[in-house]
């Protein structure tokens, strides 16, 4: 009976361990990953996701302040995150470097392979799919190299999943 006392406060105590470690420093929000590797329309789950990055990011605030606001965001990894302004043909690629300094490239005009996975939004200006879209692929800078991004079609029963290989 003893051990088993002893046994379920260690249980608890390494419990409640392990859940204050993985708490945010106060002050310092953590990362919500709800959305990402997704593709979002900015008119709608996106506006908030923009709004929160936004809050955390100065660099992003401060572009999407002078340039106003994309018609999709990509969040393909926790230091990524790509805007697409549909009509301006613009693609902005934040990312954060090892130093955690957050840094961005533009490509213009949009990639067809990321025109293709775009999903249809007539307020964007996005065309209707075609139904044989396949996923797309296009390749970004960042300071001393280069990404490459993928997006599953909008067709796809699940959500568009999006992922970034940075070299």
């Amino acid at each position: 009976m003893l051990i088993t006392r002893v046994l379920l406060a260690f249980a608890m105590a390494t419990g409640m361990a392990a859940c204050s470690a993985s708490r945010p420093t106060r002050g310092v929000p953590a990362a919500d990953t709800r959305y990402l590797y997704q593709l979002l329309d900015v008119r709608k789950l996106g506006a908030e996701e923009l709004a929160r990055i936004e809050k955390l990011d100065p660099v992003v605030a401060d572009f999407v302040a002078r340039t106003g606001k994309p018609d999709f965001l990509i969040e393909p990894s926790l230091r990524d995150v790509q805007l697409v302004y549909y009509l301006k043909s613009l693609l902005v690629h934040f990312h954060q470097g090892t130093d955690g300094k957050w840094t961005y490239s533009e490509l213009t005009t949009l990639p067809t392979s990321l025109i293709g996975v775009l999903p249809s939004d007539i307020r964007a200006g996005t065309p209707t799919g075609t139904g044989n879209e396949m996923t797309g692929c296009w390749a970004t800078t960042i300071p001393g190299g280069s990404c490459q991004t993928c997006c599953t079609p909008p067709v796809t029963p699940a959500a568009q999943v999006c992922n970034i290989s940075c070299k």
